[in-house]
């Protein structure tokens, strides 16, 4: 499999991961992606929200987007979801767009993000939002938050850099979340004690915006 692991050199958080990825994958050692797949590191000048149709220029099975996370609250946190825009398109993608997921993956590295969490930092799933939405390769973000500290923070980076290359995708019931806030508490407790491995989640104030075609 060829996994692609992409940043923005304008993304502070996502330069911090990619050089530990490379600290990592320089020292050696056992990590399941590097040993069982091909990696290919890209770097885009652009905001990665923007990038639709990255895969037409990378070519890839898997796409994990490394990035930064940005809250009105600004609590240290790992965060793992996929891109759609159940709504308006605000930042990035297309309105009423969603990119295909990859489940077992963000399962994968959401335990262990939880493994491996530096004290303080908060794990979990974020809800569907932001682009790119026109994407044929699935695919995931991986981000740190919440605020330039955290960015730049070594042990996060070092932190999110292990827990994508420790990722070893297994058996999965694969679900669609409806319901909770931003950061999908509940499906993140699901998901961390048992093989529930969420994709896309809606949340509560995004309900009414579901047709059957998106669902679907």
């Amino acid at each position: 499999m060829r996994i692609a692991l992409i940043n923005s050199r304008v993304d502070a958080a996502g330069v911090n991961i990619r050089d530990h990825l490379g600290v990592l994958l320089t020292e050696g050692g056992r990590w399941p992606l590097a040993d069982d797949h091909e990696l290919v590191f890209h770097e885009v000048a652009g905001r990665l929200i923007y990038q639709d149709r990255i895969d037409e220029e990378v070519d890839a099975d898997l796409i994990v987007f490394i990035s930064r996370h940005a809250s009105a609250q600004p609590v240290p946190a790992l965060t793992v979801h996929v891109t759609g825009n159940y709504e308006a398109a605000d930042l990035g993608g297309e309105p009423g767009a969603l990119a295909p997921a990859a489940p077992a993956w963000m399962h994968a590295i959401l335990g262990n993000l939880a493994a491996r969490a530096p004290e303080g930092y908060r794990v979990s799933y974020e809800v569907t939002h932001h682009g790119p939405t026109a994407l044929a390769t699935p695919s995931l973000f991986v981000e740190i938050g919440s605020t330039a500290a955290e960015w730049a923070d070594p042990a996060a980076g070092r932190a999110v850099a292990e827990s994508i290359l420790a990722a070893a995708p297994q058996e999965t019931i694969d679900l669609i979340g409806f319901g909770g806030t931003h950061y999908a508490v509940r499906q993140t407790a699901i998901a961390l004690a048992s093989r529930g491995a969420f994709g896309h989640i809606a949340p509560t104030r995004q309900i009414g915006a579901l047709d059957l075609d998106l669902v679907r």
